[in-house]
């Protein structure tokens, strides 16, 4: 979507403030251009009326305090032990009224520029709506509203960390004196809030994962992550991005372990979408498809995470693993495909079923498992499957020839390789 939805505008914030007309009619036009959202390209003009206006009170907020300062000065210079108290008693309502004056401009001018970032937001223009928060705590440093929506901006731009912290930043400035800064504290209670109830739960489901119960932790994240597009209490997760982008990640880690693979790789897809250059994520990517039995896939992945993360350790390694996978299956299955025989054979990590990046007690029980369940005293055991689990768990628990294995010994070329392949091994080819 190129422009979102009003979700997250509450009838007591800021864009609601403008949209209603107090910021005057020409602010209330442009928000509700922004919120009709016809086009982005509308929707920026609109955000440069809004920021004009908002330039231009920031400016008369500037003037008053500097014409408020100079009146204070020349009221310090007066000549003490006046006479006439009534006059003092004048200058000291206008004073006030001149106080009041000044807070009424910074409010507006605070309402109009965080109704840009509001809008900015909505069509999708983080980064420029981070500015604008930044700009918006630097003339406003005591403002709980501004604190919010600066936390709220770092956290779609994956900075959760720090969004966190100004979201507490704004929850210790307090309600204080204006509706503005009353809504952004209370909206910072929400955020925390939902942070926290993400946290937790997303805790539970690794405890779950350890205590061999995937499913569980599966059906915690599921839960999570399905009320990602309510408000409320769950408010955060529309711009917890980073938050979004790691549950869905750690919820294709565990499909991936129940070799769930079109699950897996349905989640680690919308979490690329989120963060399209990160590197692990990439690289998780590449590791599913592999296993998936989707090589050439693979490949195209792995050369992602390259051209992001050059230095990302055993990177070749897995490369070179994907082209001889697609080299000995011939040509890439699709899921629920039954391979031939030979590819099948070929594939020690398919024929053990365990993951690319196994560890050493998966393996052995794994081993255990087909050993049993293909030995030929057993009902429907089978001497060359059973075969086929021996040389597998041979090649794949010693270092040395599991390394062989994965750099493509014996694998025959490509018909697009064979005359290279005749001077230089696989692994030289896909390193050059």
């Amino acid at each position: 979507r190129t422009v979102e939805s009003a979700g997250f505008v509450n009838e007591d914030g800021p864009a609601s403030a403008v949209l209603a007309g107090a910021s005057g009619s020409a602010a209330a036009e442009a928000a509700k251009r922004i919120e009709r959202g016809t086009s982005v390209d509308h929707c920026l003009g609109a955000v440069d009326v809004l920021r004009n206006l908002a330039v231009a009170e920031e400016r008369r907020w500037q003037q008053q305090q500097q014409q408020q300062q100079v009146d204070h000065e020349r009221g310090d210079c007066k000549t003490e032990g006046r006479q006439n108290c009534s006059a003092e008693q004048k200058e000291a309502k206008d004073g006030a009224a001149k106080s009041q004056d000044v807070n009424a401009v910074a409010a507006l001018a605070l309402r109009l520029r965080l109704c840009c970032v509001w809008a900015l937001l909505r069509v999708r223009r983080e980064r420029h709506a981070l500015e604008e928060a930044l700009e918006a705590t630097r003339l406003h440093p005591f403002s709980a509203a501004a604190a919010f929506m600066h936390g709220r901006c770092l956290m779609r731009v994956g900075k959760r960390t720090d969004g966190r912290k100004a979201l507490q930043t704004a929850l210790r400035l307090g309600i204080g004196g204006n509706e503005e800064d009353a809504w952004g504290w209370r909206q910072a209670v929400l955020g925390l809030r939902g942070l926290c109830r993400i946290d937790n739960i997303a805790s539970l489901a690794a405890a779950a994962k350890r205590h061999s119960n995937v499913t569980g932790a599966i059906a915690l994240l599921g839960h999570i992550l399905d009320a990602a597009d309510l408000v409320g209490d769950n408010v955060s997760m529309l711009d917890d991005k980073w938050g979004r982008a790691a549950l869905h990640a750690r919820r294709a880690a565990c499909h991936r372990q129940l070799k769930q693979y079109p699950e897996a790789l349905s989640d680690l897809e919308i979490a690329l979408r989120l963060f399209p250059k990160h590197s692990r994520l990439l690289h998780l990517h590449g590791l599913s498809l592999l296993e998936a039995g989707r090589a050439r896939d693979a490949v195209s992945a792995f050369e992602a995470v390259l051209r992001y993360h050059r230095a990302w350790p055993q990177l070749i390694d897995w490369l070179v693993r994907a082209h001889v996978q697609a080299v000995r299956s011939g040509a890439e299955s699709l899921f629920g495909e039954e391979a031939n025989e030979s590819a099948y054979a070929d594939d020690y990590y398919k024929i053990l079923g365990v993951s690319a990046d196994f560890l050493p007690e998966e393996l052995r029980r794994a081993y255990h498992a087909k050993s049993l369940k293909h030995h030929p005293d057993k009902p429907g055991g089978s001497i060359r499957m059973f075969r086929y689990v021996a040389e597998a768990y041979a090649v794949l628990s010693d270092a040395e020839r599991r390394r062989d294995y994965d750099s493509g010994s014996g694998a025959k070329a490509t018909a697009a390789g064979a005359a290279a392949t005749e001077q230089h091994s696989l692994r030289e080819e896909v390193e050059r």
